[in-house]
């Protein structure tokens, strides 16, 4: 018996084979790839032939979707799927490891938790980049951090001058001060690219003070493409490296996150951050239903009790 699957879409449940046959053509010979039957349902929505209104209405290519759909299922403890892929984008951005996120604001805002592990912890930052405008206060709710915010003087992006001026050296007696820890460079702001030459004097500054650069680069992309510098130069010039795959690349979801090796393997145990809190979000909704459980829940595991829910398991 062929196995029955629900989707939910637009909030209504829908049979998985009425849905298939809106996305695909099931009359079309078996040798038609998928991939190229479902090249109308990745189309953009819209009756304009382009849309240069954002980079974030990028189209995935036929290709991508047929490696979505070709792709392996393995989990990322593997070695295979995403560890291959974060891998390849480590070695193509010059650094020693990398990990994949959903999106640009999940790598910038693990790349900047990372980085702050000690109290107090400060942050200068332009005062028109996303993090401050666009990522929901994360720097204040996942972070805990201070941030300093700063206009450039030249009304282009950040110059050593400009952080200068607002950065507080740690003394390591810092009862009643919070030092910078952090130097978070959007590169490119606005069109405009922080030139490599500034990157390398902020970023001598940053290792002569005890302290860290991100670049948020999730349109690096554009600046290497429009030869500003190398990928593997701009991360020379910054300890952590966020990647958006989603906006010029037009890939469907995603962002990689590139550092150091320790770097890298901390920023995995940040993925896992509030991931209990998660769970007890869960379980709650679970009780509220009538729902039951085994044992207690504690971290980011439930086992939920189907016998007293009266659910059959093979439902």
């Amino acid at each position: 018996m062929t196995p029955h699957l629900d989707v939910q879409i637009s909030g209504q449940s829908r049979d998985f084979k009425a849905v298939e046959s809106e996305v695909f053509d099931l009359d079309q010979p078996a040798s038609t790839p998928r991939w190229q039957q479902a090249v109308s349902a990745w189309q953009q929505p819209s009756p304009s032939s382009s849309d240069f209104r954002r980079d974030v209405t990028t189209t995935a290519t036929p290709r991508m979707l047929q490696a979505v759909i070709s792709a392996g299922l393995n989990d990322g403890w593997s070695g295979n799927g995403a560890a291959k892929f974060e891998e390849y984008m480590a070695q193509l951005a010059g650094t020693e490891a990398g990990v994949f996120m959903i999106s640009s604001t999940m790598g910038n805002q693990v790349g900047i938790r990372t980085r702050l592990n000690r109290p107090p912890n400060g942050i200068i930052c332009d005062a028109r980049s996303h993090i401050m405008h666009m990522e929901t206060g994360g720097l204040a709710s996942m972070s805990g951090a201070l941030h300093v915010t700063v206009y450039p003087r030249n009304g282009l992006y950040l110059t050593l001058e400009d952080i200068e001026r607002h950065a507080t050296i740690s003394t390591g007696n810092d009862a009643c001060t919070c030092p910078t820890r952090l130097i978070h460079l959007e590169n490119p702001l606005g069109g405009i690219t922080i030139p490599l030459i500034e990157m390398r004097r902020i970023k001598e500054y940053a290792d002569h003070h005890g302290m860290k650069v991100h670049i948020d680069g999730a349109r690096l992309w554009e600046s290497v493409a429009a030869k500003h510098g190398s990928l593997q130069e701009f991360t020379s010039v910054a300890h952590s490296v966020n990647l958006c795959l989603s906006k010029g690349l037009g890939a469907p979801v995603g962002s990689i996150l590139v550092g150091n090796t320790d770097f890298i393997r901390h920023a995995r145990w940040s993925l896992l951050f509030r991931g209990h809190e998660l769970a007890r979000e869960l379980v709650d909704h679970w009780l509220a239903l009538g729902g039951g459980l085994v044992v207690p829940q504690q971290g980011n595991v439930i086992w939920l009790n189907l016998d007293a829910a009266k659910v059959d398991e093979d439902e």
